[in-house]
C-alpha cells in the first residue's frame, strides 16, 4: 500500500539534523554527492537528543507552548479514577478546566481533531520516523567503532519499539485478532504499512527488542547509568519488555524481564523523609476567615524534580527511572473510588503527588477564587450555603498533580517501582502469593510513613491486593490501560460508567454515559484527515452519541 504519508512529521527530523549535527554544517567534507548524512557521529549526535524521549520541550508551534507536555492527553479522562460530576461542572469548575470536559464526555469531534492527535499520534510517528532513518544510514555512513554502530542500532530499534506500543496502547485494543497498529520500519514518506493485527504489532515489538538488546550489549551498554538515562541500556529494555508483556499476558516472560532489571537497578525512594519529594509553598487561593476577611491561602506543590528548560538536561534527585519520558500530569478531580482507595495518614503518595485545589481549610470558611457558575466565568465566595455539596463531593477537590519544576509532568517511562509491581503481579498470578507479598512490601516500605502499616498486607496477597496497591503508584493513563488489559486478557468486566452533561452548566440535561468492557472506544478514534491518508478504517464507535 503505497499512500502520501503526512508530511508534518518532516520538521522534526529537520529540527533533529540541525541540532544535532551541527558541528558538521561548518566542514566542508569531500562526499560529493553525498548524503546529508555521512558519517557515523552524526548519527551519534541524533541519540543524544533528550528531545527523543523527552515531551516537555515538544511543541507544534509557540502558540501551543503551554501544550507541549500534554502528550497522552486523551487518556487521561478515560480512568474511573477521575470524576467531574454535574454539580462540579456547573457550581465550581475552574474557568481554565471547562475544555477537559469534552474528552470526560467522550465527545468524538474533541478527539479526532488534528490538534488533539498532534500530541501523541504526530508527536510519536515523529519519532519513529528519526529511529528509522537513524537505521536506514547505519550501514551507509562513514563508520568509527563496532561500540558506536551497535549503540545506535540498540538505541534506534528500542525507541522504535517504544512508540510503537505506546500508540498501541492508545488505538487498540487488548486481543491478539483485534487490529493493531500499521508498524512502520522505513522512513520512506510513501510507503504506508497496513494495519495488522494486535499480535503481529506485539511480535514486531519483540523482534525489535531482542535485536535492541544484543545489539546494546555488544556495545557494552548492558548496565544501567543513572547519569545517562535518555539513552536507553540493555537494562532499560528489559524493563520495557517486562511492560509490554504484562500487557500482552506474557506473565512469566514479564517475571523473568522485571526480575533481571531489578536485578540490575532496584533504587526506591523513601517518600516520606526524603527533602526532594516533599510539598513546596506557593500561594495562589483566599478563602474567608472567621472575621470574613478575605486572606491569602498557601497550597502545596510537589517539586522533586526540576528540569532545564534551557537545555533539556534533568537535575534530579529522582533515583527511580530507568526512561525519562514526561508529559502534563493534568489537573484532574478525583473519584470516590480512588479517593477512598488511600490511606490520608500513612500514604505519602496521597501527600505528595495529591493535594486540595480548591478547599484547602475547613468546610466553615469561604473560598474566593475564579470560577464557572452556570456556565460564567466568575469570582465566587463559597460560603455556609455551599457546604453539603462540597462536602458530599470532597473527593473531587482533590488533584492529581506530580510537580516537577517547569510544570506538573509525569513520567511516562519505566520505573522501579513499576518493575516491583510487575513482578509482584506476576507472582500473584503465578500463584507465588507469599513472595508477591514479599515483593509488594518492599515498594510499600519506601511510601509508607508507618512501617506496620506498610507491611500490614500479610505474608500472602492476593491479585487484587497487587493491582490496588498498583492503582496507587500508577495512576493517571496507567489505570486506563489497566482496564482494557483486564478486560481483554482476564474477562474482569470493568466498566466506566458517569454522568454527564449533554449541555455543559445545564443540570436538566444530566445523562448517563457507559462505557462497557467490550465497548469498542476503549480504543481511540484516530484523526480523521489521518484516517484517509493512512487508508485505515477508523475505529468503530465514535460516531455513535455519547450517552446511552
Amino acid at each position: 500500500m503505497k499512500k502520501i504519508y503526512n508530511l508534518f512529521i518532516l520538521p522534526f527530523l529537520a529540527v533533529s539534523l540541525l541540532s544535532g549535527c551541527e558541528k558538521f554544517l561548518g566542514e566542508t567534507p569531500d562526499k560529493s554527492g553525498s548524503s546529508m548524512i555521512y558519517h557515523m557521529d552524526q548519527l551519534k549526535e541524533m541519540t543524544s537528543n533528550p528531545e527523543l524521549f523527552m515531551y516537555n520541550s515538544y511543541a507544534i508551534s509557540a502558540a501551543n507552548q503551554g501544550w507541549c507536555a500534554s502528550y497522552m492527553q486523551e487518556l487521561s479522562y478515560l480512568s474511573d479514577a477521575v470524576s467531574y460530576e454535574p454539580e462540579y461542572f456547573v457550581k465550581a469548575m475552574k474557568s481554565s478546566e471547562s475544555k477537559n470536559y469534552d474528552f470526560y464526555s467522550l465527545k468524538p469531534s474533541f478527539f479526532t481533531q488534528q490538534s488533539t492527535m498532534a500530541f501523541t499520534w504526530t508527536a510519536a510517528y515523529n519519532r519513529i520516523y528519526t529511529f528509522n532513518t537513524m537505521l536506514t544510514y547505519l550501514d551507509q555512513v562513514e563508520q568509527t567503532t563496532p561500540e558506536d554502530y551497535n549503540r545506535v542500532k540498540g538505541e534506534a530499534l528500542f525507541g522504535r519499539a517504544y512508540y510503537q506500543f505506546m500508540l498501541l496502547c492508545q488505538y487498540c485494543l487488548w486481543d491478539d485478532n483485534a487490529p493493531g497498529i500499521g508498524y512502520r520500519d522505513n522512513p520512506n514518506p510513501g510507503d504506508i504499512p497496513e494495519r495488522m493485527t494486535v499480535k503481529y504489532t506485539v511480535d514486531r515489538i519483540y523482534a525489535d527488542l531482542d535485536a535492541a538488546e544484543e545489539a546494546l550489549v555488544n556495545a557494552g551498554r548492558d548496565s544501567y547509568e543513572l547519569r545517562d538515562r535518555f539513552h536507553p541500556t540493555a537494562v532499560t529494555v528489559k524493563a520495557f519488555r517486562a511492560r509490554v508483556a504484562l500487557y500482552r499476558g506474557d506473565y512469566a516472560v514479564a517475571l523473568k524481564n522485571a526480575t533481571d532489571a531489578l536485578g540490575k537497578y532496584n533504587v526506591l525512594t523513601n517518600l516520606y523523609d526524603d527533602p526532594n519529594q516533599q510539598p513546596v509553598a506557593a500561594n495562589g487561593v483566599k478563602y474567608l476567615n472567621a472575621e470574613g476577611t478575605a486572606v491569602e491561602q498557601t497550597l502545596g506543590y510537589n517539586r522533586c524534580f526540576p528540569i532545564s528548560r534551557s537545555n533539556h538536561v534533568p537535575m534530579t534527585e529522582d533515583k527511580e527511572v530507568f526512561l525519562s519520558n514526561y508529559t502534563t500530569a493534568l489537573w484532574m478531580p478525583l473519584s470516590k473510588w480512588y479517593f477512598d482507595l488511600f490511606d490520608k495518614e500513612n500514604d505519602a503518595r496521597w501527600t505528595c503527588w495529591y493535594y486540595n485545589h480548591f478547599i484547602m481549610n475547613s468546610y466553615s470558611k469561604g473560598v474566593v477564587q475564579t470560577l464557572m457558575v452556570n456556565g460564567v466565568s466568575t469570582s465566587k465566595c463559597v460560603t455556609k450555603e455551599d457546604q453539603k455539596w462540597i462536602k458530599d463531593y470532597e473527593y473531587m477537590w482533590h488533584c492529581y498533580l506530580r510537580y516537577y519544576g517547569r510544570g506538573t509532568a509525569f513520567n511516562l517511562g519505566m520505573t522501579t517501582p513499576e518493575m516491583y509491581l510487575i513482578k509482584a503481579e506476576c507472582e500473584a498470578r503465578a500463584g507465588k502469593n507469599a513472595e508477591a507479598a514479599t515483593t509488594l512490601k518492599t515498594l510499600r516500605r519506601a511510601r509508607f510513613k508507618d512501617q506496620t502499616v506498610a507491611d500490614n498486607v500479610g505474608s500472602s496477597v492476593s491479585l487484587e491486593t497487587v493491582l490496588d496497591e498498583r492503582a496507587r503508584e500508577m495512576s493517571y493513563i496507567w489505570r486506563v490501560y489497566d482496564i482494557k488489559r483486564r478486560n481483554g486478557s482476564d474477562k474482569a468486566n470493568i466498566s466506566l460508567k458517569r454522568r454527564i452533561l449533554t449541555i455543559p452548566s445545564d443540570l436538566s440535561t444530566e445523562a448517563e454515559l457507559i462505557l462497557g468492557p467490550d465497548d469498542p472506544r476503549w480504543a481511540l478514534p484516530f484523526n480523521t484527515l489521518e484516517v484517509k491518508i493512512m487508508g485505515w478504517e477508523q475505529n468503530p464507535g465514535w460516531d455513535e452519541p455519547n450517552a446511552q
